[in-house]
């Protein structure tokens, strides 16, 4: 490349299989560069293939950068998926939830339930509800018992997985064994099919790049000795995987989407990576990986796709795998017992299995439950008898064999019990932010700072009274989750007796602050999110809630016939939740003229009296809304806001300044809750009346003027005579 500053010269070294190649340069001065691409020739085997030069190409470095092609701006209105791959943005506020195994539950990728993309709701306004089970009360003569919420063992909301705005759960009729699997739309709720005897254990969308194909590709997976892999649109079985290793494995995710499995034997201290996207393009005629061809009906051979096979030095005990992280896998083991026990941790290397360190902590309960994942190379471990919690950092760990912190131990005492989704153990506490977030049957959200050990806030759900043996309502039964700088926490306990607690709530968290952002009536369990919005699975009444933003509709009215510019105009109209769940069965019927659209602050109450059968608030706020007019003179122009009341209903008076056609905007602005809308009226003004002038009188007469007057003054001089004549006779009586 020949410039301003003289003549540069760069090997590329090979093309690539189909004679490609680019090399990155950074221009010095501003000009004209003139860049030349010349192949001096070489001789392969047996053949002598001769050099050629390119045509010369003029490159202008300017100084004024040169724009590059404009975004879509991120949605300022109801949007739903597929999202235009031209909005490259979004990819900020979208995202799945793939339902894969932690130690208990279910979690985002199988490592943390902290997403690190993606947007979540700041309302609790619910998009839809749907029923998934037979939910509430059974029947009279049986009490107030109601339904089994499957809260024990039978977990009625598994995985559950979103991907592309669908949602995927395996349906469980009774305390049966799943029998199917259900696709929803997330946009409305709506079961879009039931596939009946399969059940999935996750999904995955994994994105492939090579020479001769990119893009990404999304399945839904059966595990265990033989993978089953499903194409989510419809459920149609693709191929499968034959020969697992099932002992000891745990999957994950890695940053390009590929579905890998750890497989930890603690006796034999061995550890193997297997990654399934390798298996398949191993046996599919995908060579090096140029092409992605998952061959229909196809039975491949597990062990192609295993990555690496690592034998470690011997650690004391037969640990077991605990948890996932992003750089280290953590296995524990108990030995010895009742006072004298020890809890050993091991650290293995998640990118090449060696191991990292080995450290015991003294604890009588059981090992597996009461770890994070790690995180940034951090991760605690909870001392359930003293409610401790313990820091680590995998650095140190590796040098000391000890912790970096230790907190103080909880205040209330029930915050012992943690109860995960099935079984006792840690509520899989989340490391997010740059914190630790706990949770109890304390009813509290404990945070806690990871480099510090620091008790940042608390935030504690309030005080149940005698509803609860506890005195709160116990966080439990189901994960919480971090999202969107938010802390999502859910009520609940493992076997909850009948009849349930009343007041169980999902709240909302700040997670910076612990300030609390919203919350909502319901026995919620597993809360995900995908989208922008938060969906989960209510023990009250066996149905899906999905919160979210919601669509809204303005109607303005104005009056129809010419108004005087001396009147009083009325405009009036409503803001109304167009959500999918407003058109429901049972809302729609309730509320005809459409379930009116309520202020963030009214949400959690409101929301309960639409969806849960609980009493009307008596303290509903309403929405604001903006009027303007574009007038006859063509100048838009405010003219006054106004506020909705508990139906809907606004109205606005106002006196019309000139006269002429005025074309009327009743523009509500959105809030937490609601997307934005607005609605167009018009009406027509004309000149004021004329007023109507008093009659004039007319001009007085010579004899008005002087006549008249003269006869008044005489006779006004008679009746003064005749008044002084009696007074005389009446003073001359005797």
């Amino acid at each position: 490349m020949t410039g301003a500053s003289g003549k540069v010269t760069q090997e590329v070294g090979p093309s690539d299989p189909v004679a490609s190649k680019y090399v990155s340069l950074i221009p010095t001065e501003t000009g004209n560069y003139t860049i030349k691409f010349s192949y001096a020739g070489e001789t392969i085997g047996t053949r002598t293939v001769l050099g050629t030069s390119a045509p010369d190409v003029i490159l202008l470095v300017q100084e004024d950068p040169v724009l590059d092609y404009p975004n879509t701006p991120l949605p300022t209105e109801y949007w739903v998926r597929p999202v235009n791959a031209q909005n490259r943005d979004w990819y900020t506020i979208a995202n799945n939830w793939y339902g894969l195994n932690l130690l208990y539950g279910r979690t985002w990728n199988g490592r943390s339930n902290w997403l690190p993309v993606g947007s979540a709701p700041n309302s609790a306004h619910v998009l839809w509800a749907v029923e998934k089970d037979f939910g509430g009360l059974t029947s009279g003569e049986l009490g107030n018992v109601g339904y089994y919420s499957g809260a024990s063992y039978e977990d009625r909301w598994t995985p559950p997985v979103i991907i592309n705005g669908k949602l995927y759960y395996n349906q469980r009729l009774g305390a049966s064994s799943n029998l199917g699997l259900v696709a929803r739309d997330m946009a409305t709720g709506e079961e879009l099919w039931f596939q009946n005897g399969t059940t999935i254990s996750f999904g995955s969308a994994m994105s492939f790049d090579s020479p001769n194909q990119h893009g990404a590709f999304a399945y839904l997976w059966i595990s265990g000795s033989t993978y089953r892999m499903f194409d989510p649109l419809t459920g149609t079985e693709i191929l499968r995987i034959t020969g697992a290793t099932t002992s000891g494995a745990r999957h994950t995710l890695d940053e390009n989407g590929n579905l890998l499995c750890y497989i930890y034997s603690g006796s034999q201290n061995r550890l193997r990576l297997w990654n399934a996207t390798k298996a398949i393009v191993a046996q599919t005629g995908g060579g090096e990986g140029w092409n992605w061809r998952t061959t229909a009906g196809a039975s491949i051979a597990w062990d192609r796709g295993i990555e690496w096979d690592v034998t470690n030095p011997d650690v004391p005990g037969n640990p077991s795998l605990a948890t996932l992280g992003e750089n280290v896998l953590l296995a524990t083991v108990g030995m010895g017992t009742g006072v004298d026990r020890v809890i050993g941790i091991s650290g293995y290397s998640m990118h090449n299995g060696s191991l990292l360190f080995t450290l015991n902590v003294t604890s009588t309960e059981t090992p597996n439950f009461f770890l994070t994942s790690e995180v940034d190379n951090k991760f605690a471990w909870f001392k359930q008898e003293t409610m401790e919690w313990y820091g680590f950092d995998v650095i140190t760990a590796n040098k000391t064999g000890k912790w970096s912190w230790k907190t103080e131990p909880y205040e209330n005492a029930w915050g012992m019990y943690t109860s995960s989704v099935i079984g006792l153990g840690a509520s899989s506490p989340v490391i997010a932010y740059g914190n630790l977030y706990a949770v109890a049957y304390d009813g509290t959200i404990h945070c806690y700072d990871m480099e510090t050990g620091e008790n940042l806030w608390n935030y504690f759900i309030g005080n149940a009274g005698y509803e609860t043996p506890y005195g709160t309502w116990p966080f439990g039964g189901g994960l919480h989750v971090a999202a969107d700088g938010k802390i999502f926490a859910t009520v609940g306990e493992h076997s909850p007796n009948h009849p349930l607690y009343r007041g169980a709530a999902i709240v909302a968290v700040n997670a910076t602050t612990g300030d609390e952002i919203w919350r909502s009536q319901g026995w919620m369990q597993t809360p995900v999110i995908a989208d922008g919005t938060l969906t989960a699975y209510n023990h009250y009444d066996g149905r899906i809630y999905n919160f979210g933003k919601g669509p809204t509709a303005v109607t303005v009215s104005a009056p129809d016939v010419e108004v005087s510019q001396d009147k009083t105009v009325l405009i009036k109209g409503t803001v109304v939740d167009i959500s999918p769940g407003t058109k429901q069965q049972e809302q729609s019927l309730r509320f005809p003229n459409g379930v009116p659209a309520v202020s963030d602050e009214s949400q959690y109450s409101f929301m309960a009296y639409i969806y849960q059968q609980q009493p009307k608030p008596t303290n509903t706020t309403g929405v604001p809304v903006t009027i303007n007019v574009l007038d006859a003179n063509g100048n838009f122009r405010p003219i006054g806001e106004t506020v909705t009341d508990e139906n809907g209903f606004f109205s606005l008076a106002w006196k019309p300044d000139i006269a002429g056609a005025y074309t009327v905007y009743a523009n509500f602005a959105g809030s937490e809750s609601y997307w934005p809308s607005q609605a167009v009226t018009a009406f027509v003004v004309s000149d004021p009346e004329p007023t109507q002038a008093p009659p004039e009188s007319p001009e007085p007469s010579a004899a008005d003027l002087y006549f008249v007057p003269a006869i008044a003054g005489v006779i006004v001089a008679i009746a003064l005579v005749g008044v002084i004549l009696v007074l005389l006779l009446l003073k001359k009586r005797p």
